[in-house]
């Protein structure tokens, strides 16, 4: 019994590590196949340029995120960052670089609904009926006024 369980182990290991193996290929062919086709913005440039715009420290900003200025420095070198970081580093900057990054998304990319879109949809509804409301009330006025 211990025998046939200890072989079934050792079967689901192997098979478990071609199908890894197999996966990570897969992954990797799909992460190649994305990067070709897509230009990524070099996020470390776009915070430098923006800190040379400005005339920040980076001493200052490093301090406000609690870091040393070499990560700073290492972090405008890089060409991307992990989103966290990139989040401290908007909020001491009083910048939002989140936005400036989907602007660079292409214009079909769909994105989820805010408020603002879903207000602007109800009001352009209303202002439709009301029109139509103003127009039947001028016809209404013009044939008052023929009689």
């Amino acid at each position: 019994m211990c025998y046939s369980v200890t072989l079934i182990v050792a079967q689901i290991k192997a098979s478990s590590g071609i199908l890894c193996h197999i996966m990570r290929q897969c992954i990797a062919f799909r992460k190649n196949s994305m990067m070709s086709t897509t230009i990524l913005p070099h996020i470390g440039q776009m915070l430098s340029k923006h800190i040379r715009t400005f005339r920040l420290y980076r001493s200052a900003l490093a301090r406000d995120i609690g870091v040393r200025r070499e990560s700073i420095d290492h972090a405008l070198k890089q060409p991307d960052m992990r989103l966290g970081n990139l989040w401290r580093i908007c909020h001491a900057l009083n910048y939002n670089f989140l936005a400036d990054l989907s602007a660079l998304l292409p214009p079909d990319m769909p994105s989820a609904p805010n408020a603002k879109d879903a207000r602007i949809a109800e009001l352009e509804k209303e202002v439709q009926q009301l029109t139509t409301e103003r127009d039947t009330l001028q016809r209404v006025l013009e044939i008052l006024r023929e009689k």
